[in-house]
């Protein structure tokens, strides 16, 4: 009697199911490895950018970046032209120019309850400077400079025009150092004044830019 040998027809279903599954799996793998290799590929060439690349800062890099870009922005509210100043220090008030703007950097204010205008600490100031003819100079004696100035330009009124004050402060900095909060004030005239709070981040170049402008108050 001759046995003939049947085949399995379970074990060959179920085998050919496995081998379908596993040509389906590797397919998957090979397109998801394509796909992060192309990924690398945008991000290292720059044609996607990524906020993550950008360096890290410190505060203190920070702080001093937000410092210069507020001067650039209240020079240039100064002149039509590209921003070019002198930046030195010195006393001003002992050779006064006609014209002299002052610009006050402070602390925030820690008081909860505090009206609108004061936001800074303007006891004392962190920096304070006088911008006149292109020139921005940076007073040793920051309340002898703020005394100095309004006594000969807004009590004794003897300049030919009002000059202009403002006022600046970081209010707050994110943690990773790319966003932050600014109170800026101006005036312009003895009844022209506004304060507002500034929100700014630093873009992938390097470069803080105002993303959100809030008024505070206005006179």
């Amino acid at each position: 009697m001759m046995l003939h040998n049947t085949p399995n027809w379970g074990y060959i279903q179920r085998g050919a199911v496995y081998t379908v599954v596993g040509r389906l799996s590797h397919s998957y793998k090979m397109k998801a490895h394509l796909n992060l290799f192309v990924l690398c590929i945008l991000v290292i060439t720059g044609v996607m950018p990524l906020s993550s690349c950008a360096p890290s800062i410190t505060r203190d890099i920070a702080e001093k970046e937000i410092i210069t870009f507020t001067l650039e922005l209240i020079i240039q509210q100064q002149t039509t032209g590209s921003i070019q100043y002198r930046q030195n220090s010195g006393e001003p008030w002992l050779s006064l120019p006609p014209k002299a703007n002052l610009i006050i950097y402070a602390p925030a204010n820690p008081e909860k309850d505090k009206a609108d205008w004061e936001q800074l600490d303007k006891s004392n100031p962190f920096q304070v400077w006088w911008y006149f003819d292109g020139n921005l100079v940076e007073t040793q004696d920051r309340q002898l400079a703020i005394q100095e100035w309004q006594q000969y330009y807004q009590y004794e009124l003897k300049a030919k025009s009002w000059p202009d004050r403002y006022e600046f402060g970081i209010l707050s900095v994110s943690r990773n150092n790319k966003n932050a909060k600014i109170y800026f004030s101006s005036s312009t005239c003895p009844e022209c004044a506004a304060g507002f709070i500034y929100t700014l981040r630093r873009n992938n170049s390097g470069q803080w830019e105002i993303v959100d402008k809030e008024l505070l108050w206005v006179s």
